[in-house]
């Protein structure tokens, strides 16, 4: 069914005033949701007339921005229960355990922690995990030093596990510098 004139004009100014969907709309008057949002686009395109847009009443944008925190119907986790995530965080509970705690995947648990999700929630005293180690206590790289180390280690009968721990790099790359498989011009 097509729209006159006058129902365009009533739906236009249903959207303009009210937050109903699209599809009660349709109801309303008896037409597809896909002829309301075709209306709807219509109307937010011309809805500049010369310098300044027309005011719309505040719910008009809670349908257009998506709730954040709990109050999105998606979520596991409450504002609450992020900062108590943060509290135990600060007193040394390890990812895992947090994850199993509050029923969540351990990656959510690390995104909270690092801020990039859950960014509205603020604890005091909380600082942010950083992802990897800090600037200060990155590893410089691997020279010929280190790789000499390694295999005087390794001569000497120790084993690659205590090289590894010892040095800061990981098994495998201890383990493929002392049998020779990388760094043999050294």
């Amino acid at each position: 069914m097509r729209l006159d004139k006058k129902s365009t004009k009533k739906i236009e100014k249903l959207l303009k005033t009210t937050i109903l969907t699209n599809k009660e709309i349709g109801e309303k008057f008896g037409v597809s949701t896909a002829t309301i949002a075709t209306v709807r686009k219509r109307e937010h395109r011309f809805s500049t007339k010369g310098k300044y847009p027309i005011r719309r009443p505040k719910e008009y944008y809670l349908y257009v921005h998506p709730p954040r925190g709990s109050r999105s119907g998606l979520s596991k986790l409450t504002e609450k229960k992020v900062t108590s995530m943060k509290k135990y965080y600060m007193k040394g509970w390890k990812i895992g355990r947090l994850a199993k705690k509050y029923e969540v995947n351990w990656t959510t648990v690390n995104l909270i922690l690092q801020e990039k999700s859950w960014k509205h929630v603020k604890v005091n005293g909380f600082i942010p995990k950083e992802y990897g180690l800090p600037k200060g206590k990155r590893k410089k790289g691997l020279g010929e030093k280190e790789v000499k180390e390694m295999r005087y280690l390794h001569k000497k009968g120790r084993d690659y596990k205590y090289i590894a721990e010892l040095t800061g790099f990981a098994y495998p790359t201890v383990r493929s510098i002392c049998i020779g498989r990388t760094w043999r011009h050294v």
